[in-house]
């Protein structure tokens, strides 16, 4: 953990305890600043607060505290129960495994190392996200009229919204994952018999490494849209 977060996370959990008490369980740092792709002053810095209750009084302690935590990029903290954890891991086994796999515990008990994913519940949420990510390119495509800036945008953020399925999937067929995201897109694309230089392409237009006319950016969409339809036909028919 970097020196500058160590010390807002010290302070935030100093913070949390004394407006918890007993109620309080457990108390994470989660996300890039819990691992190495942090970049000071520009990514944020998340925290997961585990009660053994919540209700909306609860909620309201922590506003007191809001402002003075964004000022220093602290998101609205995620605020969960230990049941709500143990129900809810069927339904978003994505997030918790990203949780498991990347966090710092800096209160109570450690309960994210021990959540176990059913790999057939990240088989199927995978498969919903490309699904789902795939129909909203075409929908956004059509409703952006093909306008090359608006479908650059497009995808960019297409890139950052799938690579948490990414990252997954490569875990679910029992791949290591890379720590960065150009490594994870090259990994999957050579994984699953994609095209490598497609994928790296489409980093380096997002990062602005890459520079392209409007006819290539109508063909690059063209050309990840057919990808990542090939990938969900793969996602669909794998056996876990």
């Amino acid at each position: 953990m970097r020196p500058e977060i160590e010390k807002i996370a010290r302070d935030f959990t100093k913070d949390i305890k004394k407006l918890y008490g007993k109620k309080l369980v457990s108390i994470f740092l989660y996300g890039s600043a819990a691992g190495e792709d942090y970049i000071p002053g520009k990514s944020d810095i998340n925290f997961l607060v585990v009660l053994e209750e919540i209700n909306v009084g609860d909620l309201d302690l922590y506003l007191k505290k809001r402002s003075k935590w964004e000022r220093k990029k602290v998101v609205t903290p995620l605020f969960l129960t230990e049941d709500y954890i143990r129900r809810s891991l069927d339904v978003f086994p994505i997030e918790f495994l990203d949780l498991k796999e990347k966090h710092v515990t800096l209160y109570g008990k450690d309960l994210l190392a021990e959540l176990t994913i059913d790999p057939a519940n990240l088989r199927l949420q995978i498969e919903s996200e490309i699904k789902g990510k795939l129909l909203r390119l075409r929908q956004s495509y059509m409703e952006l009229e093909g306008k090359p800036k608006k479908v650059k945008k497009l995808l960019d953020i297409a890139l950052s919204s799938l690579t948490p399925a990414f990252r997954n999937l490569l875990r679910l067929v029992g791949e290591e994952v890379p720590l960065s995201k150009p490594e994870i897109l090259e990994k999957i694309a050579r994984r699953f018999a994609l095209d490598p230089d497609l994928f790296g392409r489409w980093w380096r237009l997002k990062t602005g490494e890459m520079k392209a006319s409007a006819a290539e950016i109508r063909k690059l969409f063209g050309d990840i849209h057919e990808e990542i339809e090939k990938l969900m036909d793969i996602v669909d028919g794998l056996k876990v």
